[in-house]
């Protein structure tokens, strides 16, 4: 939505993005139309003893042995929806470590969120997005996871499969990459360290999200005003309660140009994890929230797909 938001804070004239949807495109939102290269496996026999708890025969991270569904899954029991108990909240509370959206937290319930949120997992490994805990899930899973106890910005031993880099862009390190397809927003310091994991929304068929290098442009600490303006029927509730305006960045110029894109909030908690937007990013609020404290007009902004 940032036409909106260029045209109200820096006088660029241009039609807000989210209300006016781009044409329909024929790749569906869930394909990456970009390979990409492999990743260099971390070799495990580096972890630390503080950072990673004794190892099972069946698994690496001590938050999966104990519970014998998992290892059924590895024999090739795959766990889908309607199943319950200890292992599915396992999984659930490794895939909320790992900045992934489960609505509803680790209840040891697999419903639609936990499939949606396992979907995202996948399209982060380059896993068949089926949804599905199988095997190779599980296994992928039980890699990439932070420590027992840990969030994945805490764990010193993270897999470094377990998040997306930053980019160096015109002598400066990005402070946010996105990765559209996992739903999935990384903070980083200007060092390159991360910092944290925001699960997001990003554009549903139609209105997708465009991959490629952007830069903060301006901030709103009250979008309602705006959201009253160009969606009344909001109730001035359509961007949340903070919204980081975004411009395309040349990186060989250094040229910035509209992009029609946002970070911003949302009012709509179950959206979050989902294509569901017209192109912007939305965070849960209190998400966004800290976000905004964190970045300045100039911060790059790398969204890849």
């Amino acid at each position: 939505m940032s036409g909106a938001v260029n045209s109200t804070l820096f006088g660029a004239k241009a039609t807000p993005k989210e209300w006016q949807p781009r044409s329909f495109r024929s790749a569906t939102p869930d394909a990456d139309p970009t390979p990409r290269p492999a990743r260099d496996r971390l070799d495990l026999g580096t972890v630390s003893s503080q950072a990673r708890a004794p190892q099972s025969a069946s698994f690496r991270n001590a938050r999966f042995s104990a519970h014998a569904e998992l290892v059924s899954v590895l024999a090739g029991a795959p766990l889908t929806t309607g199943a319950k108990g200890e292992g599915v909240k396992a999984v659930q509370q490794a895939l909320l470590d790992l900045g992934f959206a489960v609505d509803g937290g680790a209840d040891g319930a697999f419903g639609g969120k936990t499939a949606q949120a396992l979907k995202n997992f996948q399209e982060s490994q380059h896993l068949p997005a089926s949804g599905l805990l199988d095997a190779k899930t599980l296994r992928a899973l039980d890699e990439v996871a932070p420590a027992p106890g840990l969030k994945a910005w805490e764990d010193p031993a993270l897999s470094p499969k377990a998040i997306e880099q930053p980019q160096v862009v015109r002598g400066k390190m990005s402070r946010v990459v996105v990765g559209i397809a996992q739903h999935r927003l990384f903070m980083f310091d200007s060092k390159g360290q991360l910092q944290k994991i925001f699960p997001i929304a990003s554009g549903k068929r139609g209105t997708d999200t465009d991959p490629g290098i952007k830069v903060v442009d301006g901030k709103l600490a009250d979008p309602s005003g705006l959201a009253r303006q160009l969606w009344p029927e909001s109730g001035g509730r359509a961007f949340g309660t903070r919204l980081v305006g975004l411009s395309w960045l040349d990186a060989n110029t250094g040229r910035m140009s509209n992009s029609g894109e946002e970070l911003h909030g949302t009012f709509d908690r179950s959206s979050i994890g989902t294509y569901a937007s017209h192109g912007c990013m939305r965070l849960y609020n209190e998400n966004i929230e800290e976000v905004y404290q964190q970045l300045k007009a100039g911060d790059v902004v790398v969204v890849r797909p």
